[in-house]
Order: C-alpha cells, then sequence, then structure tokens
C-alpha cells in the first residue's frame, strides 16, 4: 500500500491540489509513524506520511473496515486528534452503508480540491479474497464494498478524483483456471475498477443509476395472495 503516497502526491502535484480528501477501505489504519516494517514510507505509515506532508487534514479523512489488533490503542488515540475518523468492519456491518458514505464524502469534500478512494484489499473478508499480504478474518462482502464504493463515486466529482486499489497477491489467490479472472481476488478487483469507472460515467452524466434490462412482467407473486386459512 505504500505505492498510494506517491501516487497521491504526483496526481495531487500535477493538477495543483492544495487539499485533498481521503476515503480510505482498509483493514488497517496505516497511520503509525513507524508502519509494520519501521520504514519511513512503509505500507503501514503511508497514510500518517500524507498528513505530515499538510496534503491532507485529519478532517478530511475517513477509514472504512479496520479490524484486527495493529495498530494499537495509542496510534487510534493520535487519529482521534488529528480530527480522523473511523468506522470499524462491525460497524459496517450494523449501521446503514449510505449513511457512512455520506459521511465519508461529506467529510472528504470539505473544503478539498480533489478526492482519493484507497481501497486495500485486505478489507475485505479473506473467504471472498484470500490472495493478500494481511488477511483478517471479520471483513467485508463483496456486496458492501461493491455498494459502498458505486455509492462513494457517483456522490464525487468525476474531474477531480482518483482511485486505487492495492495489495492484490496473486501468488495468494485461490486459482479459477477455468474463469477469464485466473483467480476470485483478481476477480473482485478487476470488477471493484470496472464499477468504480461505470460509476464515474453516471457521475458525469449527473446520473445516479443506468439502464438496467427488466423482466417484462412485474417482479413479485402475480394476482392477490391468498390468506392462510385458519386450522
Amino acid at each position: 500500500h505504500s505505492i498510494s503516497y506517491p501516487d497521491i502526491k504526483g496526481w495531487a502535484e500535477a493538477n495543483d491540489y492544495d487539499d485533498i480528501g481521503l476515503i480510505h477501505f482498509d483493514c488497517h489504519a496505516d497511520t503509525d509513524d513507524d508502519g509494520l516494517c519501521g520504514f519511513e514510507f512503509d505500507h503501514g505509515a503511508w497514510v500518517k506520511r500524507l498528513y505530515d506532508s499538510d496534503l491532507m487534514a485529519g478532517e478530511n479523512y475517513t477509514l472504512i473496515g479496520p479490524r484486527g489488533f495493529w495498530p494499537g490503542p495509542d496510534t487510534y488515540e493520535e487519529m482521534r486528534e488529528a480530527g480522523m475518523k473511523w468506522y470499524t468492519a462491525m460497524e459496517v456491518a450494523q449501521f446503514d452503508l449510505h449513511d457512512i458514505v455520506t459521511d465519508a464524502v461529506q467529510r472528504a469534500t470539505d473544503g478539498t480540491d480533489a478526492v482519493w478512494i484507497s481501497f486495500d484489499i485486505d478489507v475485505m473478508e479473506p473467504a471472498y479474497c484470500p490472495g493478500t499480504g494481511e488477511p483478517e478474518p471479520g471483513g467485508l462482502i463483496p456486496r458492501e464494498a461493491i455498494a459502498m464504493v458505486r455509492d462513494a463515486v457517483k456522490q464525487l466529482n468525476p474531474d477531480h478524483f482518483g482511485f486505487d486499489v492495492v495489495e492484490v497477491a496473486p501468488q495468494y489467490d485461490a486459482s479459477d483456471t477455468n474463469s477469464y479472472n485466473g483467480g476470485i481476488t483478481s476477480g473482485f478487483a478487476n470488477r471493484l475498477i470496472l464499477e468504480v469507472m461505470g460509476s464515474m460515467a453516471l457521475a458525469e452524466q449527473g446520473r445516479t443509476e443506468g439502464s438496467p434490462i427488466k423482466p417484462k412482467e412485474p417482479l413479485g407473486p402475480k394476482g392477490d395472495l391468498e390468506a392462510p386459512a385458519d386450522d
């Protein structure tokens, strides 16, 4: 995930963005000063480096999906003091998805020039996306993740928006040599990118949904349902 730091910095410099918002889907906060391995631009420290660069204010950052035992409470306390916000994976399962996304978008767009969405594949439940280096039980399911990313992108300005999906590790994936995607994790990452592009197209047209083909017959049972007989 360390690649996101130079990606975002270069994107901001190329477009003359002084302040950006970040919506971060991840199992881990990536805000620890030393990261996981002690490197300055470690994949567990890139958000901290971005914050330290003054390109992103804490109030413009929202983390979605953290769980597990890293980083520790001291790091989360520092995040709280910086104005950062997060919704744990358990809260994603309990709260309304649209409410979470809308809050994250409002925070990310408040006084900023553009918004980046960074999606670490380890935010997902490993049963659906095993192909990553830091799997952690209890993650998001594909339906939740797709719905949230679609919703977020459609609420953003497609002309001032960036996205990445990271930490897909094909060598750890569950192979699927009989399909086009080669593995279930790679297949999901591919689907997520397609969903982002489709949602950007809808946003450019001022639309919230496409034009799905509907069945000729109305959905649901035909006619009046008979009440069950009293025994």
